[in-house]
């Protein structure tokens, strides 16, 4: 079974070292005692019979400023697997994300090997180790893609853990032919060449949460690219944007703590008087 329209262009599932045009193999579940080196589909066959949560049928209608404000991070996942069909429906709806000139760089690779899972997650402990090492400090992480030379500190990570049963990895890369770099050429780390990208991985997660799932999106293996691209059958002129993650979270979030508009919204200028108009339901 092939991948049929437009998502043909993108959409390829991933085995040990290649990717191939073909429909990815189900997506298992996560089992608790589910050896490092077994697939989703056999942990799924293994994990203890549990309440199984119904997803919908069809996609959820969502008030979308509810979407907006309630759709936070999902990082750790039940048991229940995700099914093929669901999964090219969720990226068929985000395929409709805006891209710089609808250019849509975009690539997927559906990773279901567990071995290509666990070496990722091998390749992103270090860098979680720095991250949270340097934040302790007090100092963001990798702020203009420096290292700060803090002492690592080994917390566990609990998506990474159990990276191997995750129900859908998705990885997703960009087509840097196909992006216009407007500050390419700056004297700083370039920064808009994510607006051609980040929509869709945001599109993503909404899609998800559309059908009852939750998600993350990680960039930690974007530090590692020139090791974790080979595997990954990267590409040439093509960047690793972020891992995408899903599934029936074990706890959805919608309480979100964000900052006031206030705090970061002025008028004219960034250096201009507060935004800070009167509102009716204040």
């Amino acid at each position: 079974l092939r991948v049929q329209g437009d998502l043909e262009n993108f959409l390829v599932p991933l085995a040990p070292l290649a990717l191939l045009p073909a429909l990815p193999l189900p997506c298992g579940a996560k089992s608790p005692k589910a050896p490092a080196a077994q697939s989703p589909k056999a942990a799924a066959a293994q994990s203890p019979k549990a309440a199984r949560v119904e997803l919908p049928a069809e996609p959820l209608s969502m008030d979308l400023t509810e979407a907006l404000r309630t759709t936070g991070a999902a990082r750790a996942f039940r048991p229940d697997p995700v099914d093929d069909a669901t999964v090219y429906a969720i990226i068929d709806d985000a395929r409709f994300a805006p891209s710089g000139g609808n250019r849509q760089p975009w690539r997927i690779a559906v990773i279901t090997d567990a071995g290509t899972r666990e070496h990722l997650a091998e390749l992103m402990r270090p860098v979680w180790y720095e991250y949270v090492g340097t934040n302790a400090t007090g100092v963001t992480a990798f702020a203009f893609g420096r290292s700060t030379g803090a002492t690592l500190i080994h917390a566990p990570n609990e998506l990474f853990d159990t990276i191997a049963t995750v129900p859908v990895v998705l990885a997703v890369a960009a087509d840097l032919t196909r992006v216009a770099l407007m500050d390419g050429a700056l004297d700083r780390p370039p920064l808009t060449g994510g607006a051609s990208v980040y929509p869709f991985c945001w599109s993503i997660l909404l899609a998800a949460r559309a059908r009852g799932l939750g998600g993350v999106m990680t960039t930690m293996l974007s530090r590692v690219e020139p090791t974790a691209g080979p595997p990954l059958g990267l590409p040439p002129d093509h960047a690793l944007a972020a891992l995408v993650f899903i599934g029936v979270p074990k706890h959805q979030p919608t309480k979100l703590s964000r900052r006031p508009v206030e705090s970061f919204t002025t008028i004219d200028r960034f250096d201009g008087p507060v935004f800070n108009p009167p509102l009716p339901h204040r």
